[in-house]
């Protein structure tokens, strides 16, 4: 308890003081590596040999704290087109809103680096104020993470446009997670290249594939 209340209080200080986005994902990181700390302390040190770490990345999609919306991203490409996806889902695991539309074909560093530049865009008019971002392009979402390097040269101007459309929120932060965590959005990318349509699904007409999605990915999801 007494290490989530210090991360608690040096981020506010943080965000207040030093206008720094806020990273629940570098926070709980940082919680565990202390208790980590505490339990060697404390304990005999482990016998020789390899170690397994005891919080593993996750391998499906987890729901966002209560308050906030959790967008993931996704671009699929084609030889000729690509497709943008962005889905929002709330703490219940429900996916409230779901968009994608199609683009001429870019490099896909840069069609990602888009679709997150739209998902920020989109969030700001939906009027989120606390918003978690998510995708699986590693070169597009670690440089935007606290203390990462700095962004390839193709997307660095996307990336600052991106920052700074972020700061409308009252909190945020992007994380970089498996494949296996980007499911829907993936899903929802390849639906619309398939149909090389704009597709718009909010939650009451979610086609059933990708309901059947949310239900895999998180069994507690309320669709």
């Amino acid at each position: 308890m007494a290490f989530t209340l210090e991360e608690i209080w040096d981020t506010r200080n943080n965000a207040i003081f030093n206008k720094a986005p806020i990273d629940l994902h570098h926070s709980v990181n940082h919680i565990h590596h202390k208790l980590k700390e505490a339990m060697f302390a404390l304990c005999e040190p482990p016998p020789p040999g390899p170690t397994i770490s005891t919080q593993p990345p996750p391998l499906s999609w987890s729901p966002p704290p209560p308050g906030w919306i959790k967008v993931n991203i996704n671009a699929a490409l084609l030889s000729s087109k690509a497709s943008l996806a962005v889905v929002a889902r709330d703490h219940h695991g429900v996916a409230i809103k779901a968009w994608a539309r199609i683009t001429n074909a870019i490099p896909p560093l840069q069609a990602e680096a888009q679709a997150l530049l739209w998902a920020v865009k989109l969030a700001k008019c939906e009027g989120w104020s606390h918003v978690m971002f998510e995708g699986d392009a590693k070169g597009v979402f670690d440089p935007l993470s606290i203390g990462k390097a700095s962004p390839d040269w193709s997307i660095n101007v996307v990336s600052s446009d991106i920052l700074e459309l972020a700061e409308f929120f009252d909190s945020f932060s992007f994380v970089w997670v498996k494949r296996s965590c980007n499911v829907l959005a993936h899903a929802t990318a390849k639906l619309s290249l398939k149909s090389l349509s704009f597709i718009f699904f909010n939650k009451d007409n979610l086609p059933l594939a990708l309901s059947a999605i949310c239900k895999d990915d998180y069994p507690f999801a309320s669709v």
